[in-house]
């Protein structure tokens, strides 16, 4: 399990994915976001405005803040998929928890139905299955 604010595909993410599926062998990967995330809450523009008023630097990094959970899970499963150095990205999914009980939301999130605009900000929770020799 690899967890981020967010659950954003971060470079490190992949990184970690990579490792985790030439390694131990991972043939899965579960993105799993919640509804209601705090990262819904802010932009990066102002975050990073706020973290300089506040420490007098601005970080080099994004926050890769976001509105749209369900939008942002899409974004970041065709990220996976795409990210050339992971040979098991024919079972990534992707899965949206409810705040209010930790279940499963009824549908899952596929990255069928991209945003028109945006760029792919690269992953909550991210759940890694590893099964060795499978």
């Amino acid at each position: 399990m690899l967890r981020n604010a967010g659950g954003e595909v971060t470079d490190d993410v992949l990184r970690s994915l990579t490792i985790s599926q030439h390694e131990p062998g991972t043939p899965e990967i579960t993105l799993i976001h919640h509804a209601q995330c705090g990262m819904q809450t802010f932009t990066n523009k102002d975050f990073k405005a706020e973290l300089a008023a506040q420490t007098g630097h601005k970080p080099h990094w994004a926050s890769l803040a976001f509105t749209d959970v369900d939008d942002d899970l899409r974004k970041s499963i065709v990220r996976v998929k795409a990210y050339p150095f992971l040979n098991h990205t024919h079972e990534v999914r992707g899965r949206r928890l409810r705040c209010r009980d930790g279940q499963p939301a009824r549908n899952p999130v596929t990255p069928g139905r991209l945003p028109r605009s945006g760029s792919v900000a690269g992953v909550v929770v991210l759940r890694v299955s590893a099964i060795r020799g499978s």
